[in-house]
């Protein structure tokens, strides 16, 4: 990156590593970049859309983000918590299933993040092999 311009350098919608500005794709994870920094993937999940949802009821952003088990989970809870008298611990349940629909997101990025490192560490040490 020596070469770039430091208005010529920006960071991967992906990996967040430093790319040129022009690049079309990371060249450590081979993401596709946009002009604003979106993504051209069509099946790619609004994090905010998620959090709505489950404010709307709780676990369906759970299951809109990709994590049925965990949305089916929620809704399941927040039956059983209906029928106590309590509210205390559907609105807590209520407030989590928010925030967790919002973080899956950036969570599932960490994960693919530290898979990418992982191929790279390998690649890397299959460089070095003896013949």
């Amino acid at each position: 990156m020596s070469g770039a311009k430091k208005t010529d350098i920006t960071h991967c919608t992906y990996c967040d590593k430093e790319i040129t500005g022009t690049a079309e794709k990371c060249p450590y994870c081979g993401t596709k970049q946009t002009l604003f920094g979106g993504s051209k993937n069509p099946s790619a999940k609004i994090p905010i859309f998620g959090a709505i949802l489950s404010l709307i009821f709780p676990g369906l952003g759970q299951i809109y983000m990709g994590k049925a088990v965990n949305g089916i989970g929620i809704i399941s809870l927040n039956i059983i918590f209906g029928l106590v008298p309590a509210r205390i611990p559907q609105i807590i349940l209520w407030i989590y299933s928010v925030v967790d629909a919002y973080n899956t997101d950036t969570t599932v990025k960490r994960d693919k993040t530290k898979k990418s490192k992982h191929k790279e560490q390998a690649q890397s040490h299959e460089e070095f092999k003896l013949p």
